[in-house]
């Protein structure tokens, strides 16, 4: 989706256009594309999204930036094996980060929202309906189809923003600061406090190397996991390709608030998620349901049939969108899993949920 509002509201994220000409608002061009009037700098029109990371001038090529995410220089590979191209409900892990953004960032219809490094799109899919307007932008185009036919997308660096200052009211982050250095964590912060509004509040979810109480049962589960995962009992693929990103450059909770401040943000919330309930259900018994219905599918097709992880997650997801049998057990373990933050949610560890609102002064 590519709305007038959009198409209204960007501007060129070229660095030497902003240091002399500001925010410059882009204009359409025949083709339909978009092209800076300032800098020439010229950006394409995609199928659903408006590409702001790929711009080009004549003689002129955009600065590179300090750090490059593995989802953007090996796109290939993380469309190949993470399961993006659909969104289902929010469940499991993703319902407790949905519940935890409904009930710390309390959008309204007045808002406008922008989720910053929105991956697939699942979660501004998941709130466009409580907002005015919802934009996601990621580095790496991996949207799924109903993000692409219902929410303003740009394929943008967070780091350069094309918004103008103060375009936003909220702003969300999930599972995106730990997979950047510290410099581009603060440049990061600091854009998005230019988009939002005197006031605006950021959600984020993100994880430092902080252990917990609890560790010795969180731990003793990825041990499991990865002993099952190379005797080949489950699938650990799409976790370690997710998590060959990590960087982890704040370590400590301090820092984190620190680097928050230094950016002009005061955190007004935060809730820590220990996973006691979360490990066990997400690296063991999730992974043992999907092998078992892969094997039982295979075994029912051909003894030579293979039978990805992409095409059970796919069954799996009609399965729930019926809302019977399968349906009621997700939610069950997703309710199980929200329990981890009722119970331990004081108790520092390195995963949290944190609300911070921009300061009038950096």
């Amino acid at each position: 989706m590519i709305s007038e509002r959009l198409i209204a509201s960007l501007v060129c994220t070229m660095p030497e256009c902003r240091s002399v000409h500001g925010c410059t608002r882009l204009v359409e061009t025949d083709d339909t594309g978009l092209r800076c009037p300032s800098c020439g700098t010229h950006y394409p029109r995609r199928a659903g999204y408006v590409d702001l990371m790929l711009a080009t001038t004549e003689g002129n090529v955009p600065s590179e930036q300090s750090h490059t995410s593995l989802y953007v220089s090996q796109e290939s590979e993380f469309a190949e094996t993470l399961d993006y191209k659909r969104i289902g409900m929010p469940l499991l892990g993703a319902g407790v980060r949905q519940r935890a953004i409904r009930r710390m960032l309390h959008l309204t219809k007045q808002d406008r929202l922008v989720e910053l490094g929105c991956g697939n799109g699942k979660f501004v899919y998941w709130n466009r309906k409580q907002v005015d307007w919802a934009v996601g932008i990621d580095p790496a185009p991996l949207f799924a189809v109903e993000a692409l036919e219902t929410v303003d997308l740009c394929r943008a660096d967070a780091r350069t923003l094309p918004f103008e200052d103060g375009a936003f009211t909220a702003a969300m982050s999930i599972d995106v600061l730990e997979h950047l250095p510290l410099a581009d964590i603060e440049a990061y912060l600091r854009e998005a406090r230019r988009v939002l509004e005197v006031g605006g509040r950021v959600f984020i979810y993100s994880n430092t190397r902080e252990g917990s109480r609890l560790d010795f049962a969180v731990r003793g589960a990825r041990l499991l996991s990865a002993w099952l995962g190379r005797r080949g009992l489950i699938d650990n693929s799409r976790d370690t390709l997710r998590k060959s990103d990590h960087v982890k450059a704040l370590a400590t909770y301090p820092e984190l608030e620190a680097t928050l401040r230094r950016c002009g943000f005061r955190v007004r919330e935060v809730i820590f998620w220990n996973g006691l309930f979360q490990s066990a259900i997400e690296n063991l018994l999730v992974k043992i349901a999907e092998s078992a219905l892969r094997r039982l599918n295979k075994k029912a097709k051909s003894p030579q049939a293979e039978v990805g992880e992409d095409k059970v997650r796919s069954r799996m997801r009609g399965r729930i969108a019926r809302r019977g049998v399968t349906y009621r057990a997700m939610r069950l373990l997703t309710e199980l899993m929200w329990l981890d933050l009722a119970l331990f949610g004081r108790w520092r560890a390195g995963p949290y949920f944190l609300l911070a609102e921009r300061e009038d002064a950096a």
